[in-house]
């Protein structure tokens, strides 16, 4: 590791630094009540950690190399990392990784968004690809994914996949918004392709259409 000169290394050890406490910080804020602990060392402490887990320390460094020489552009910032999502900041659960990755990995959601606006459903393979589509913070979408409240009056946010989300700052229901109870795919027979179509229904509360809401179609 002597090829890593003393901006690499002092920018590693300034990064790792930031990473601990931002660690810890979310642990107390979004992790604490799923049992999840921080059991490794914070601030400065976290510095003589890494450098004795040689694995870990040269891939700060080979990552914060990579980060000075892109610009310093955030998403490419190193981090801390569980490698198990369920488990500890622990001495066998730590990685090293990237921003975006560390990001994508812990928010991997594939997110259904219904856009009653202009009658249209994406399917996304994570909550950035969400957010960067609707352009606001991958937080809105975690706050209102499977919460069953519309964002903006417009928007449902539903996880599809495996996971879901479970951020427990989820938005409070509003009497004066829809809340989706169901929802399933109706047939039809469009006579201009003459194919069978499909359109989700949502069967709602505090809506005044009985048979739910309805999409134009059903877009893969």
């Amino acid at each position: 590791m002597d090829n890593f000169s003393p901006e690499i290394i002092e920018e590693a050890e300034m990064l790792a630094i930031q990473s601990s406490y931002y660690a810890k910080g979310r642990t107390n804020r979004e992790y604490s009540h799923r049992g999840i602990q921080y059991e490794i060392p914070i601030g400065k402490d976290i510095v003589p950690f890494l450098r004795d887990r040689t694995e870990l320390w040269e891939k700060m460094l080979n990552l914060t190399a990579d980060y000075i020489k892109k610009g310093r552009k955030r998403s490419l910032r190193p981090t801390l990392d569980r490698i198990n999502p369920e488990g500890n900041y622990s001495i066998d659960n730590l990685d090293v990784l990237t921003l975006e990755a560390n990001v994508r990995k812990d928010k991997a959601v594939k997110i259904e968004v219904i856009d009653l606006g202009e009658e249209k459903l994406w399917g996304t393979d994570t909550m950035i690809q969400a957010a960067e589509l609707l352009e606001v913070k991958r937080q809105r979408i975690s706050q209102y994914c499977d919460s069953g409240v519309f964002m903006d009056d417009r928007y449902l946010i539903q996880s599809t996949g495996d996971r879901s989300g479970n951020s427990q700052y989820k938005v409070k229901t509003n009497p004066e918004i829809p809340i989706v109870l169901d929802s399933y795919y109706k047939a039809y027979y469009d006579e201009e392709t003459q194919e069978t179509q499909y359109t989700k229904v949502f069967n709602c509360v505090n809506v005044t259409i009985e048979e739910g809401i309805y999409l134009s179609r059903y877009e893969d």
